[in-house]
């Protein structure tokens, strides 16, 4: 009873440390597919690129959003269409955010964009 008892506590232990971290595999569907593959370091994950997919196997959940989002554009060379882990997905408002300023077909003349042109 007691093995029994240790096997559960440490059972959830391990779920709820997995969650506290959240190291986990991000996805991100670029807009526009990389010409080749292609991996870079962004954000403490390494991307990997194929077509118009990036994954990171193993990102830090504290490393989730707009800015991660971002780099993973700026280094894809493509605007963002989607971002999400096992507990997170971005909202269209954090996309636009990430996107701001990134080249790509979407949303080039938005307000904001022209504006910063303009100036």
């Amino acid at each position: 009873m007691k093995l029994a008892l240790a096997a559960a506590c440490l059972a959830a232990s391990f779920s709820l440390a997995s969650q506290a971290f959240a190291d986990g595999r991000t996805l991100i569907t670029l807009e526009q597919p990389v010409a080749k593959p292609v991996e870079f370091v962004a954000q403490g994950g390494v991307w990997d690129c194929t077509g118009n997919i990036c994954v990171a196997e193993a990102t830090q959940d504290g490393t989730f959003g707009w800015s991660q989002c971002r780099a993973v554009a700026k280094q894809a060379g493509s605007r963002v269409t989607a971002d999400s882990d096992a507990y997170h997905t971005l909202q269209q408002a954090q996309l636009d955010r990430c996107n701001a300023n990134i080249g790509g077909s979407a949303k080039t003349n938005s307000p904001q964009t022209s504006q910063t042109a303009a100036r």
